[in-house]
């Protein structure tokens, strides 16, 4: 057993789980900031039995090796025996759970809770009633629309990539983007995220794996991690980078640990695969990752990027290259990981080459220009439909960091993002997204009624079809004197000048 040394911010994570009563907990921390040892260190201060829930069975192993009483392992042919603490995946312990009392566990530990809004995840949670159910995630918040808060009551401790990197515990990152020649358009969606067997024929192609391969040797320092659409993309890129390796689902156990060992010894330099390394696996001395696998789902994305979050002797930062091509616009890229939406700008996907913190300045600043301002109608009306949220037709414009502005002549009020579980933090408690949307368009319709042509989307609708007005026209043209005024309608051009006055007052 090692001998645990918990940082402070690990030390207040775990006072602040062992302070909360009865209820399902969400703690959120960014890969590498060591959430596995927090949640073992459980078991030292209370008395009850623990489970610990994984989708992976790499991930039931790992958390043993921290944990210094009674454990057991129940998968394949190995079960439990009293044992304080339980470790398995999901799939097993699926058929395995109506063997235990429904107050069994004290508590039950969710690994990758992002996962736990899954069928088999929820068969489990009902059948116990634990003490607190707790569950684990790197991803703060709710971009991939997994709705947790029907699992959880409140996140209670949130440490994210960027908190880490700002206080030394993760690796700088420099971001790169790199135009690799492959097409989206004809590839459809399913829960979210690319198909798999169209997004590997569309990206999956000569030209594509040779700028791969081009990238890797024009732009690559240190040790390597590829990460590509399938097993057969895996393979096509090998043929192209001399010395790599591969691992992937048919890897055997004996030969992945020796291909890990071989890789942080330095005996090759690049590793290709197949989504094997999203979750779990600790190679702090990657310097480099290619990300040659679109995806639209920023967990995933955020899980990827996390294998070279860790700190290493001798490393400066990370560098992170996405490999874009066309339709590549809504892509989950390097931005995301501070919470950023690249396509709410116009900002050019495959033109990114700078550290993230500049690159998060950048982003920010590009939202607040003309062309965004325009194009955040249709953002606005997207988010509407992903979430479900009703509205009200209230005029929001919504920001790059996830809050929403509503404003007009003599009237401005921002919400602040929603958490993962959809909850916006008030002065004294916490409200849930769609009750602020309520709030507001009840003060609005009690408060500013009088000047709802402003602030009702409909209404706007009917007159901003029209043209310009020569007021409006005067006013662009004085801000904005090379802009195309006679390509916006006159909703658009309110826009304008609302977001101009805004900027001009702060």
């Amino acid at each position: 057993m090692m001998d645990i040394i918990l940082r402070e911010y690990q030390r207040e994570c775990l006072n602040t789980i062992l302070k909360k009563g009865p209820g399902g907990y969400l703690i959120q921390l960014a890969t590498g900031l060591g959430k596995t040892i927090i949640f073992t260190q459980l078991s030292k201060y209370i008395k009850g039995k623990i489970l610990i829930l994984s989708h992976r069975t790499e991930l039931v192993y790992q958390p043993l090796k921290y944990i210094d009483c009674s454990k057991a392992v129940e998968l394949g042919e190995n079960y439990s025996n009293g044992e304080k603490v339980i470790s398995s995946t999901v799939q097993t312990f699926c058929r395995r759970y109506q063997n235990f009392p429904k107050r069994h566990f004290e508590i039950i530990i969710i690994d990758e809770a992002h996962h736990s809004a899954a069928q088999r995840y929820r068969e489990i949670i009902e059948h116990f009633c634990p003490n607190k159910l707790l569950g684990f995630t790197a991803t703060p918040n709710r971009a991939d629309n997994i709705r947790l808060d029907n699992i959880f009551d409140e996140i209670i401790f949130e440490r994210s990539v960027k908190w880490g990197i700002l206080n030394n515990y993760l690796s700088n990152i420099h971001c790169k983007s790199v135009n690799i020649g492959y097409s989206l358009k004809n590839v459809k969606l399913k829960m979210g995220d690319y198909q798999e067997k169209l997004l590997n024929a569309a990206v999956n192609i000569d030209k594509a794996n040779e700028a791969v391969a081009e990238t890797y040797f024009k732009y690559s320092k240190g040790q390597t991690i590829i990460f590509c659409v399938s097993i057969a993309h895996c393979y096509n890129i090998q043929k192209l980078i001399p010395g790599s390796k591969i691992i992937d689902s048919k890897t055997s156990k004996e030969d992945r640990k020796q291909l890990i060992d071989d890789f942080t010894n330095k005996k090759f330099r690049c590793l290709i695969n197949c989504l094997i390394f999203t979750e779990g696996t600790d190679l702090p001395l990657i310097e480099t990752i290619i990300i040659a696998r679109p995806t639209k789902s920023v967990t995933l994305y955020t899980q990827m990027v996390g294998r070279g979050l860790r700190l290493y002797p001798g490393k400066k930062e990370l560098l992170l290259i996405d490999c874009v091509g066309s339709n590549s616009l809504n892509l989950c890229m390097a931005p995301c990981l501070f919470g950023l939406d690249l396509h709410s700008t116009s900002l050019e996907p495959n033109k990114i080459d700078s550290n993230i913190f500049d690159l998060s300045d950048f982003v920010s600043q590009e939202i607040d220009n003309p062309k965004s301002w325009i194009k955040n109608v249709r953002n606005v009306q997207l988010f509407k439909k992903t979430f479900g949220y009703d509205m009200h037709n209230v005029n929001y414009f919504l920001n790059p960091d996830g809050s929403f502005t509503i404003s007009f002549p003599g009237f401005k009020k921002i919400i602040p993002a929603p958490d993962k579980l959809g909850y916006i933090q008030g002065k004294k408690k916490k409200y849930r997204l769609q009750k602020v949307f309520d709030l507001m368009y009840i003060h609005l319709v009690k408060k500013h009624s009088d000047q709802i042509m402003l602030w009702d989307l409909d209404r706007i609708k009917r007159w901003g079809k029209l043209k310009p007005t020569q007021n409006q026209i005067k006013f662009i043209r004085s801000y904005y004197p090379d802009y195309p005024i006679w390509d916006l309608n006159r909703m658009e051009a309110s826009i304008l000048i609302t977001k101009t006055k805004e900027d001009e007052s702060e």
